[in-house]
């Protein structure tokens, strides 16, 4: 191995909203050590107010990665560690610029209110949305989880297509515990109540349950809104509520089934987590998907559906009626396919893109 590269990452989830932040600094930060580089993480807070060991670590950084909010002040500091040889780089996985209306997060990026430090909502005068894309024109490379989203920012920036890779062990050792019937799980966020309300698997899960009464519907998300959308008998149904990351792989062990769904432009720009955490499982869950983007290309892993109330009513028959070969298919392609996007896998991925940026970045310096 060449040099081992100093990196240092700034995470922006807070601890009660802690999920992105796994993926997209935490992650690729333990295994950028494991694999014999230096890697450190610190509250994007710390970039801004400059903490001691923050300080420390940029300056005998070989690259800086910022996860989403290059907002407010943010820019300042960009600039004034380019100004020291520093290339800056910017890692998020979302479309900010197309978020849903109904998104928790809407009002924030795209009519600009804002909690102070004491917790009142203020306004502020340029949309959070916009200093999004007035940052990107100065950060030195972008770090996007999707195709869609690399296409999106590139007249921006110089981005490069990094997914969200796994670590297996994250996902190991989860218990199956014994349960009555069938269960039918969906988990995901307040960003996929649109998605659930027009992709056709809210009538076609009641077909499902009236041919099935054995069988329950399994909903884990922090929005209570999306589970009311299932209009189904209250036994068939429960409501879950979101739980940390380290718990997720808990919960869809218990599922038999597991759905993935996408509908809308949006959505194309998603990562792949939805089909590939349920088969890196120790006992995989075959996952049935909207044949959509950005599942569209992965039919041989997930079993994918037209997004209408019979392609997911007969989609999800299919996989009742034939779990046992669903759950074979599930173990012997879809977890191999999983495992070949572990993290420690595709390190090198990871090492070859910080190296060309920082060698790009020594170029343009004259360095």
């Amino acid at each position: 191995m060449s040099k081992p590269l100093n990196v240092v990452m700034f995470y922006a989830d807070q601890e009660k909203e802690w999920n992105c932040s796994q993926h997209l600094i935490q992650e690729p930060r333990d295994a950028l050590n494991r694999a014999g580089h230096n890697a450190q993480s610190f509250p994007l807070s710390s970039f801004l107010s400059q903490t001691f060991q923050a300080h420390v670590a940029c300056r005998e950084s070989d690259i800086i990665i910022i996860e989403r909010n290059i907002l407010g002040t943010i820019p300042n500091e960009i600039l004034n560690w380019q100004a020291k040889g520093k290339p800056v780089v910017v890692r998020f996985d979302d479309y900010y610029q197309g978020l849903p209306t109904t998104h928790v997060i809407y009002r924030h990026w795209h009519e600009g209110y804002i909690h102070d430090e004491a917790g009142n909502l203020q306004v502020v005068s340029m949309k959070p949305v916009d200093q999004l894309r007035i940052g990107m024109r100065l950060v030195d490379a972008a770090l996007l989880t999707s195709p869609a989203l690399v296409q999106a920012w590139q007249a921006y920036a110089p981005c490069y297509l990094v997914p969200n890779y796994l670590n297996p062990a994250r996902y190991k050792g989860a218990e199956k515990k014994p349960h009555e019937g069938l269960w039918i799980g969906w988990g995901g966020s307040v960003s996929h109540f649109e998605t659930i309300q027009n992709c056709g698997v809210v009538p076609g899960i009641k077909r499902v349950m009236s041919v099935h009464p054995e069988a329950k519907l399994i909903v884990q998300t922090s929005d209570p809104r999306i589970e009311k959308l299932f209009h189904i008998p209250a036994e068939q149904k429960v409501y879950q509520e979101w739980v940390p990351y380290e718990q997720w792989k808990d919960s869809l062990q218990q599922f038999d089934i597991s759905l993935a769904t996408v509908y809308d432009y949006y959505d194309t720009h998603r990562s792949l987590l939805h089909i590939s955490e349920p088969l890196m499982l120790d006992s995989p869950v075959p996952v049935i998907a909207s044949n959509a983007e950005p599942y569209a290309g992965y039919g041989q892993y997930a079993h994918l559906v037209p997004n209408t109330a019979q392609g997911w009513e007969r989609g999800i028959l299919q996989a009742v009626e034939h779990l046992d070969e669903y759950r074979q298919q599930a173990k012997e392609v879809g977890q191999p396919w999983a495992e070949s996007l572990s993290i420690d896998k595709n390190i090198d991925h990871w090492v070859n893109t910080l190296t060309e940026i920082i060698e790009r970045k020594k170029a343009q310096d004259g360095a």
